[in-house]
Formats: structure tokens, sequence, C-alpha cells
């Protein structure tokens, strides 16, 4: 499959590692096993050693197709980004992310990508109010979303019988209040020259922000009830007295 239509990364400046060391290693490890692990609602994160790792697919694609897009840019992150010790990419259908610094479960909006993909709106003070009203109800979903997924969509007619079709949506390990003020934040990025625009969308590491004038994504799949996926029972013999059994716990959903 195609990553997207639209691409774009960021390399940390924090420095950098050698092709021979253990944080290569451990990174390459995590990123070729990214793509398989991937949870039912689009997101995984782990830590090997000091390569802390994350990827989150857009809420309504399919799995098959999340995992497609997760593997390619696991893969193609690195190609652009080397030798430094933190990146990040985003893409249509997909995010990863990695650092040698701890970063789950804090929100992070910067580095920010802002793409306008719409012209601005001949009737901007009604648009700015149609659009508001369905943001406000649109964020409040995708912030009261659960452990597997925070994402939500909606729509709006706005002026001139146009719609608006929104989709908003933040990595799942954020808090509730930390997912608003995520997407808080996004939206402020566009403030100024560009709040008019009927088609914007604004990435960052930690939400993503996103409205067109056009319905783009899969209401069914967004709907769809999660199923965490079911750790199988242990079949490893019990360790012989005064030997400790030191096993890692699986991965959080």
């Amino acid at each position: 499959m195609a990553v997207s239509q639209f691409e774009e990364f960021v390399c940390s400046t924090t420095g950098n590692y050698t092709t021979e060391s253990l944080y290569r290693a451990d990174l390459n490890g995590v990123l070729r096993s990214l793509s398989s692990n991937m949870n039912a609602g689009g997101f995984y994160s782990a830590s090997v050693g000091r390569a802390n790792v994350a990827a989150l697919c857009r809420g309504d694609v399919q799995l098959n197709q999340c995992q497609g897009c997760v593997n390619i840019v696991s893969q193609t992150i690195l190609v652009n980004c080397p030798n430094q010790f933190g990146a990040i990419m985003w893409s249509e259908f997909c995010m990863v992310r990695y650092s040698n610094e701890s970063f789950l479960g804090r929100l992070s909006t910067s580095p920010a990508r802002i793409l306008y993909i719409g012209t601005n709106s001949t009737s901007p003070v009604r648009f700015r109010a149609a659009r508001e009203e369905l943001l406000d109800d649109v964020r409040a979903r995708a912030a009261d979303g659960g452990s597997l997924r925070k994402a939500a969509a909606g729509n709006t007619t706005g002026p001139d019988d146009q719609g608006i079709f929104t989709l908003l949506q933040c990595t799942p390990d954020l808090s509730a209040e930390n997912c608003t003020r995520c997407l808080v934040e996004a939206a402020g990025y566009i403030q100024g020259y560009i709040n008019d625009s009927t088609g914007i969308r604004v990435y960052t590491p930690s939400c993503i922000y996103r409205y067109v004038n056009q319905q783009f994504y899969n209401i069914t799949r967004l709907q769809e009830p999660l199923v965490p996926a079911s750790t199988p029972p242990s079949t490893a013999a019990a360790p012989p007295p005064g030997v400790l059994s030191l096993v890692p716990p699986p991965p959080s959903p």
C-alpha cells in the first residue's frame, strides 16, 4: 500500500547515535516488531533499553491497513533520520515516533506540522461559528475515549450549505484532560491567516486535528466497539525452588 498522500517528518537535534551502538540495536528491534503489535485501537508503544517507540494509526482505518502503514513508516523514518536519537513521521494513515527519552503518557504538541488544504470561506464569521460548535462536540467525545482509542468524528453544515467534516484524535495513553489540552493547543496553530480555511490538518506528537469540506473518514469503523486482545494462559513450567523467574509483563493494550 502507499504510505499516504501526505508525509512529513522531523529529526531530533538532541544528539546522534552510532550505527554499532546498543541504542541502534534496541531501536531496530522495536521498529521491526511495531506493526505486528498494533492493538485493535491502532496504537502500540514499547521501551527497550533507552529506545522508546510509539505508533498511532488514524482511528478509522482497519487493522491490516494500519499495520501496513506502520510497517512502511517504521522503515522510512530510519532512512530520513539515520542516526538521530529521536524522530517522528506522520502520514495519511499513521504516525511513528521514537526517542531516547521517555514520552509515554506525556503531552507534547511540538514539533507540529500544519497542512492547509482548503480555500478561505466566503462567509468567515458564520463558518467559524459552525466549525467551533462542531469541534467542541467532537473534541469532548475524543477525549472521553478509552485506553484503546481516543478518536471521534462528526460533521455539520456551514454557510452556503457547505459541509464541515472533522476527525480529532489523541494518543490513547493521554488522560482525558491532556487530550483536550492537546487538541485545543493544536487548534491554536491555525489562528490568524488560515483560521477561515475550509480544510486544515494539524499534526503533533500527541494529537491530530483535522477538518475539511467533504467526508474522508470511515464512520462505521470509528463506531465499532473495541475489544482488548486477550493474553493466552502461560504454559511455562514453574521454576524450581530457590530460582527467581524474571519474566517481563506483556505490553499494555
